[in-house]
């Protein structure tokens, strides 16, 4: 995902150029390609994570599916969605709470898994929510023999006061 700023309007003609080379990069590994344009507010800047973030989160559900999955990225991303996105969604959403109580909660644990490749988790977190989903899945899994310090972006979720405990 690319995600272009634009406050002048001298900027507009190079950025073009910018995002036209970012269409061709995805197209030529055969995806297609949503172009969004929006005016960018501030209170759309707080309601969603950053590019940083979700950077990082898939580089760690790499890291975990090749560390303890035998490369099955897509395992690590269902359980790090399960057992550490959904309880913050739950807790801090009482819309989502219900929806996972009635949807989610009733199913087998391989259904719940299999589940979260419909469902939006990380998607859906504000910045803070994601920092606090990053840091767990770093604390818990790091406990399990995962290694992410060498992740591009990862050093900045360790420096944090609580996580020096």
């Amino acid at each position: 995902m690319f995600e272009h700023k634009i406050e002048a309007m001298i900027e507009v003609q190079r950025k073009i150029v910018d995002i036209a080379s970012d269409v061709v990069s995805i197209i030529q590994t055969e995806k297609p390609v949503l172009v969004t344009v929006e005016e960018d507010t501030e209170e759309k800047r707080e309601a969603r994570r950053t590019i940083a973030q979700n950077r990082l989160i898939y580089l760690i559900y790499q890291r975990i599916g090749k560390t303890l999955y035998g490369g099955d990225e897509s395992h690590a991303r269902n359980e790090c969605k399960l057992r550490t996105g959904c309880r913050i969604l739950y807790r801090d959403s009482k819309k989502f709470a219900k929806t996972f109580d009635e949807v989610i909660r009733p199913l087998p644990h391989e259904l719940r898994l299999s589940a979260m490749n419909l469902i939006s988790v990380s998607s859906i977190m504000k910045p803070k929510q994601c920092t606090e989903y990053i840091k767990t899945i770093m604390t818990e899994y790091g406990a399990q023999g995962c290694y992410f310090l060498d992740l591009e972006g990862a050093s900045e979720y360790v420096n944090y006061p609580e996580a020096q405990q």
